[in-house]
């Protein structure tokens, strides 16, 4: 099997989760001479780098759900990389991406989010990864380093706590005052009608600096008056996390809402 073969046989994989059909640039990809397809559609330095990690991928011993996970966030960042090319974006040309390295940070980079991919347990931010992963070489504004750093908090953070940084991206400013979340923590954290686990997000993510607290400040308060950070915007971004779909953040902004008391 080759690596052409290689990539194919993940994305194929990748279909029985993603739920999308491999349109044309896909198939296109996977099918063709691989310099004429790369250079007509996918870029080949991008291209090359798929087909050698999927390579690697399938000479480890992985179960097949695991093959699943990792073609269906390719399929995902695949399809963001045609998008921006559509979009007329052009690839990074900072030496973020290097073809003749394969040590370059790019590859790196993707070897990094075909692991996370392999471990992920919440399917729904399989869609994410790949959004960071087709996003990442059209933005010159985000270094090796600090890829690094938003890959390992993406890993950290669930599905339902990239809805909530959703709902405050939504939000904007004033920002949102949380300190009447920590009031009812503090009187009725074992009481069957607080939602610790909303609590515990809210928490992490302060934790993580995902939110940027804003005056008036509130000494040894866990988490109080808020605004996304610009590492929350980054995330946002990145992720493309208007995406996330209706339901799911609806649910996510009424479940602030009632611990909050009051309508966003």
């Amino acid at each position: 099997m080759g690596k052409d073969d290689d990539l194919k046989k993940l994305l194929d994989a990748g279909c029985e989760i993603s739920g999308n059909i491999v349109g044309a640039f896909i198939g296109a990809a996977v099918a063709g001479p691989a310099g004429l397809i790369a250079g007509a559609v996918l870029p080949k330095i991008i291209y090359e780098s798929f087909k050698m990690i999927s390579s690697d991928v399938l000479r480890r011993q992985i179960s097949k759900r695991e093959e699943q996970k990792i073609g269906a966030g390719y399929i995902f960042a695949l399809q963001r990389i045609e998008k921006n090319l559509q979009e007329g974006k052009t690839i990074r040309n900072d030496g973020f991406i290097n073809d003749d390295n394969i040590l370059t940070d790019s590859n790196i980079i993707l070897e990094g989010v075909t692991v996370k991919l392999q471990k992920e347990w919440e399917l729904k931010k399989l869609q994410y990864y790949g959004n960071f992963l087709g996003n990442i070489s059209f933005r010159k504004d985000i270094d090796f380093n600090y890829a690094s750093v938003l890959l390992r908090l993406i890993e950290s953070l669930s599905y339902r706590e990239l809805c909530i940084i959703a709902v405050f991206h939504k939000k904007g400013t004033p920002e949102i005052d949380l300190s009447p979340i920590e009031s009812k923590y503090k009187m009725n954290y074992m009481m069957h009608n607080f939602n610790y686990s909303m609590y515990s997000d809210l928490v992490e993510l302060a934790q993580l600096s995902v939110f940027r607290p804003v005056p008036p400040l509130k000494l040894g308060a866990a988490i109080g008056n808020c605004v996304l950070s610009d590492v929350g915007e980054k995330l946002y971004d990145l992720m493309n996390l208007h995406e996330i779909e209706e339901i799911d953040f609806l649910k996510a902004k009424a479940d602030l809402e009632n611990l909050l008391g009051k309508t966003l």
